[in-house]
């Protein structure tokens, strides 16, 4: 009897959950997956947004910047990745490297991070909150004939290509902030040493390392001027160091506080082998003051120099001709434009020097100036004739 009335007793239906599935399959057919909705529409657009920003987009750009560098330049371009993020509009790509025509490294970096503000698409201007790039490396090398290896990259120039204003042309562009960490400048010389007789040019290579580069509220509207601070080392010894602010347009406008620490000249020793024959075997440049540059103001500094333990020597023999302990001004006022050149009192001590006058009357110092090697010369004249008789 128990049995009987608990059978008839009556019982709630529980759903099965196939019922709950279909009756929210259902939903999003008739409220969400139906073409005639706005929203099917909306979140259709957010979908295809979502995949072609994450995925597309890299591919396309990694696609894209190689193809462009190999038919536009004949250079080899490799992107180890690019990262996209379509919602906060930021780009990453690491591990950049160009290679030249002979397979050495152009340019690169091991990450560069961009961030775009949304608003640039109200504004009209692109707008970056953030640019940083990390261990940029740039390797140029100046030939014998005179190009560069990033010369080279430029097109040739078309008579019948009309002419452009570069102000004009210039989209309008601001970022927050630009900063560029652990940079490295290489740059190669072939240079022709005209004390021998050798054809092959000389190499010499000089680096600027460690470079850090920070620029805040960049603008590339016409008088605008912004914040610039720089500082690095060079390889061959001595750091370089720059405050103040930077005009790009309507021309660039460098001006601010720059100093240069224990500058090795001895770098400089290719260059001077040039027009003497000498040997720049020691000796730093300390420089502290305040500079300006640009086209109404080729160069022009003020402050304080110094030449520390220079010692040149004779090429020849190696003996020494000329030098000093410490050479330093407190007041060095240097302006091209004018075409002035100002000291304050300068102080010089341990100064030494070795003069030697022959029978004929010349002395050791008229000697130095390099001349042509004589096959140069013939051969100089040689391709004159040439020419003459063409």
């Amino acid at each position: 009897v128990y049995a009987e009335r608990f059978i008839s007793m009556p019982m709630d239906v529980v759903p099965m959950p196939s019922d709950s599935l279909r009756r929210f399959g259902g939903y999003l057919r008739t409220r969400w997956a139906s073409p005639r909705r706005i929203r099917f529409w909306l979140l259709a657009l957010v979908i295809a947004y979502t995949l072609l920003g994450f995925l597309i987009a890299p591919w396309l750009i990694q696609y894209l910047a190689a193809s462009t560098a190999k038919e536009d330049f004949g250079r080899e371009l490799r992107i180890e990745a690019v990262h996209v993020n379509p919602y906060t509009l930021t780009l990453r790509i690491d591990g950049l490297a160009l290679d030249d025509t002979d397979n050495r490294q152009l340019l690169g970096w091991q990450q560069l991070f961009v961030d775009l503000a949304w608003s640039s698409a109200l504004n009209g201007a692109w707008t970056f909150q953030t640019i940083r790039l990390d261990r940029p490396m740039i390797h140029e090398e100046r030939f014998a004939s005179g190009k560069t290896r990033l010369s080279r990259l430029a097109p040739e120039p078309s008579e019948d290509a009309p002419a452009e204003d570069e102000a004009s042309s210039l989209p309008a562009l601001q970022v927050d902030e630009l900063r560029v960490t652990e940079a490295a400048l290489r740059f190669t010389d072939n240079l022709r040493d005209g004390t021998t007789e050798t054809d092959q040019p000389k190499r010499v290579s000089l680096a600027l390392e460690d470079l850090m580069l920070s620029a805040s509220d960049l603008s590339l509207q016409e008088g605008a001027r912004f914040p610039v601070a720089l500082d690095g080392q060079l390889e061959g010894g001595g750091t370089l160091a720059f405050d103040g602010s930077l005009q790009l347009l309507p021309t660039a406008v460098l001006a601010g506080n720059a100093r240069i620490n224990e500058l090795a000249l001895n770098q400089a020793q290719p260059y001077l082998r040039q027009f003497a024959n000498v040997q720049l075997s020691d000796g730093t440049l300390n420089l502290d003051g305040r500079m300006q540059t640009g086209a109404e103001q080729p160069f022009a500094f003020e402050g304080s120099a110094g030449i520390e333990t220079l010692n040149i020597r004779e090429g020849s023999n190696q003996d020494a001709l000329i030098g000093w302990q410490s050479l330093h001004t407190k007041k060095l006022d240097l302006n091209l434009d004018e075409r002035r050149l100002e000291t304050a009192p300068i102080s010089l001590n341990g100064l030494f020097g070795r003069l030697i006058i022959n029978e004929d009357r010349t002395t050791n110092f008229s000697q130095l100036m390099a001349t042509a090697p004589a096959k140069a010369e013939d051969d100089g004249a040689a391709r004159m004739d040439d020419t003459d008789d063409e």
